[in-house]
């Protein structure tokens, strides 16, 4: 049994605390802590087990963030569900359609929620591909990788690169991007990987290397894919079969 369908199956049989709650857990908080959520860990946890949160101290407790961790939990289950799908701009429109529902950005036409950017965007210096370019840019990369997959992690870190580089949406993009290489690792029976909060700046200077050298961001989804391969081999000792 592959990864993908024994995630599948411990979500079936509602299997308490074992790989796939790991993996809804952990994943919902690097993900979306690196994208500036400010729940906390066990906060991520305890509205994943119960759907209940509270805060951890004086802090309060903001609702879009609370909507983002539930929704990347929803989007997780879908992505599950269609791993073995291929990639085409749909898939992408459904997942940022998936991950700001609720949100007050669903309510602004000018984020355009579950469609691509009506407006350029950029992160400091960096500017991504015009609104106008974006959708058939994306269109063009993702028939390139479905005509030739290279599910090496080289080939997941660059497919992973260049979507951030298209940017295609008003945000939520650096969440869908680093959940493609979940949903691509599963579907070509590689261990899936996230990237740690604590290596947030090291994720961000390997992207913007990654032209020049991609060694950089290919070594740490090196080792955050080790990561992962730690937590299966902790809950099947045995293997996955």
């Amino acid at each position: 049994m592959d990864l993908g369908q024994r995630l599948l199956q411990e979500r079936q049989t509602k299997f308490s605390h074992g790989l796939y709650h790991h993996t809804q857990v952990l994943p919902a908080y690097q993900n979306t802590r690196i994208d500036g959520n400010h729940l906390s860990l066990a906060q991520v946890s305890a509205l994943f087990e119960t759907r209940a949160i509270f805060s951890d101290d004086r802090h309060p407790v903001y609702v879009d963030d609370v909507f983002e961790v539930s929704n990347h939990f929803k989007l997780f289950d879908y992505l599950l569900d269609t791993f073995n799908q291929p990639l085409s701009n749909t898939t992408f429109k459904a997942w940022h359609q998936i991950l700001k529902r609720g949100t007050c950005q669903a309510d602004d036409w000018r984020y355009n929620v579950g469609g691509f950017k009506r407006f350029p965007n950029r992160i400091g210096p960096i500017v991504f591909v015009s609104p106008e370019q974006a959708p058939a840019q994306l269109a063009t990369l993702l028939s390139a990788w479905e005509n030739d997959p290279d599910f090496s992690l080289q080939g997941l870190a660059t497919l992973h690169a260049e979507f951030e580089n298209i940017h295609p949406f008003s945000d939520g993009n650096g969440i869908i991007g680093r959940l493609l290489v979940i949903k691509e690792a599963l579907r070509f029976d590689q261990s899936p990987l996230s990237i740690q909060p604590t290596h947030q700046r090291r994720y961000i200077q390997g992207l913007r290397r990654f032209t020049t050298d991609p060694k950089y961001l290919i070594a740490l989804f090196k080792s955050e894919q080790a990561v992962y391969q730690k937590q299966i081999s902790f809950f099947y000792p045995s293997g996955l079969d």
